[in-house]
This record gives structure tokens, C-alpha cells and sequence, in this order.
């Protein structure tokens, strides 16, 4: 099993820095595939890099979340989950309106808000999971420890789920690509508004379809 949270982690992780790459580098290039609309770019650039920066401590979590509750221990990531949301809520406000003194921060806050409420949901599950010796406390030469028919295994397993979510999350950036929400245009009603009636049954359509 722990050689099983090894193999997991692997696909997490390098999944994540992939992403977090792609966020760093080419944020309007990835925001451009879902609008057209400068002051959306403009923002939505700054948040996404930041918010980048959870996504291997969200993988991570995830990993050994999985294995948590697959062996029955599911009050423990439960538990850590509840209490980064609440944190993650409360953090949001503060710094999006900047009380307490803090400066406001609007739409970066809550990026700075979900990341730290990520690594803190990452570190204390990590704690919790190793101070009590739950099933996925694994050492690091048990995560490494992959022999070639687990490998074979695990990847003629769960392949067909990776690359079904893949083909899904791809068809709905697609719909996206070719469907932009565009600012509205007085001048032209009738071309900009179309693309915005026409996502949602994209949209629709594509959550029908996605695989389970």
C-alpha cells in the first residue's frame, strides 16, 4: 500500500509542478483560453500565480488523504480538510477587505488566503499522519520501493481514469477556447452575447459526458 502512495505521489506531485510551471510562465496566455476580457486577464494573471503555488501541497495532501481514507481512517483528513476551509474562509475576508490592520488585498488575498491554507492543511495532515503511525506514515524507502509488476499494475489501472479525466478537462477548455465570454459589446450585440449563450450548453454537455 505504501508502495501504492509512492507511485501516487509521483503522478501528483510531477502533475502539479507541470501545472504550477505553466501558471508561472504563461498565466494570460492559460486565462486567454476562458476570456477575452482585459480587467479578467489582468486580475485573474496575478491570482493564478499565486494560487499556483498550492497546487503541489494540494496534490500531496490529496495523496495521502486518498490512503487515509481508503484504510478506514477517515476522520483525520476529514477533520484537517474542515478546518484549512474554515481558516482559508476566514483568511479570504481578512485580507481581501484588509481588516485587522492588514492591507487590502482584493482579489490576490484570497490567492495568498488558499495557498497558506493549503501548505497548513498539507504540513498538519503530514503531522498528524506520522505523530500517530496511520497506514500512509510511510518511510521514504517505502515510497521508492516499486517493484515492476505493482507499476504494471497500478498503470493498467488507473491509465484509463487518468486519461479520461485528461480528455474531459481537455473538451472543456476547448469549449471554452471556442466559446469566450467576451465583454459585452453594444455595438455588436448579437456576435458578443452569442458566445456567452453559448457555454453554458457547452458546458452542460460536457459534465453529462465526463467519466465517473
Amino acid at each position: 500500500m505504501r508502495s501504492i502512495l509512492g507511485l501516487a505521489l509521483l503522478l501528483a506531485v510531477g502533475g502539479s509542478v507541470v501545472f504550477t510551471l505553466a501558471a508561472q510562465l504563461a498565466p494570460t496566455f492559460l486565462l486567454r483560453l476562458y476570456s477575452n476580457d482585459p480587467a479578467v486577464i489582468a486580475l485573474g494573471s496575478g491570482y493564478l500565480r499565486l494560487a499556483a503555488l498550492s497546487y503541489i501541497p494540494t496534490g500531496i495532501s490529496a495523496m495521502f488523504g486518498i490512503i487515509l481514507r481508503s484504510t478506514g481512517h477517515v476522520r483525520t483528513p476529514m477533520a484537517v480538510s474542515i478546518g484549512a476551509l474554515g481558516f482559508k474562509t476566514v483568511l479570504s475576508y481578512v485580507l481581501i477587505f484588509g481588516l485587522l490592520g492588514l492591507p487590502a488585498l482584493g482579489v490576490n488575498g484570497a490567492a495568498y488566503a488558499l495557498t497558506v491554507a493549503r501548505i497548513l492543511e498539507c504540513v498538519v495532515l503530514l503531522f498528524l499522519t506520522y505523530q500517530h503511525d496511520l497506514p500512509a506514515a510511510a518511510r521514504l524507502r517505502e515510497l521508492v520501493s516499486i517493484k515492476r509488476p505493482l507499476l504494471t499494475q497500478f498503470m493498467r489501472t488507473s491509465m484509463p481514469v487518468i486519461i479520461g479525466e485528461i480528455i474531459w478537462s481537455l473538451g472543456i477548455t476547448v469549449c471554452a477556447a471556442s466559446t469566450p465570454a467576451s465583454a459585452p459589446n453594444p455595438s455588436r450585440p448579437t456576435t458578443s452575447q452569442a458566445p456567452s449563450r453559448a457555454w453554458p450548453s457547452c458546458r452542460s454537455s460536457a459534465w453529462a459526458t465526463r467519466p465517473s
